[in-house]
């Protein structure tokens, strides 16, 4: 996928994000979030 967001082939869709999260009573965090759908017909 390299640096797209978006990943699509016939039938499926990825798609993924940077989520950062400001510290609050723990550090900050930043993680990928990557989900697959099934493209719409």
């Amino acid at each position: 996928m390299g640096s797209a967001a978006i990943g699509e082939l016939p039938g499926v869709k990825y798609t993924r994000k940077i989520v950062s999260r400001k510290p609050y009573t723990v550090d900050a965090s930043e993680y990928v979030d990557f989900r697959f759908t099934k493209a719409k017909e």
